[in-house]
């Protein structure tokens, strides 16, 4: 979560963050504002968790492309990228930008 341009930017993480916890997207948005200061810890257990997180995805993202299914992966916090794979039909998207 990020604003860009002043518009709030939300990745799929948020979406799913917000329904296990209203609360943590309230603080989000502080942070994301810059009025509250984020949490700064490094949690070795939650790197290797994350580590796995990417390598799964990236996984189950070969195996949707050995089906045949065409998938774009994104790196932006522009949300154009994401409608344009949208309406173009494709059938995943990685990284999505939702605003």
């Amino acid at each position: 979560m990020r604003y860009v341009d002043g518009t709030l930017r939300l990745s799929a993480s948020d979406l799913g963050a917000h329904l296990g916890c209203q609360r943590i997207t309230a603080l989000d948005v502080q942070a994301a504002s810059g009025i509250l200061e984020p949490p700064s810890y490094v949690d070795p257990a939650l790197e290797v968790l994350q580590e796995r997180g990417f390598r799964h995805e990236n996984e189950y993202l070969e195996h949707l492309e050995a089906q045949g299914v065409e998938v774009v992966s994104l790196d932006s916090w522009d949300p154009e990228p994401t409608r344009d794979a949208m309406t173009s039909g494709v059938g995943a998207i990685a990284q999505a930008t939702i605003v």
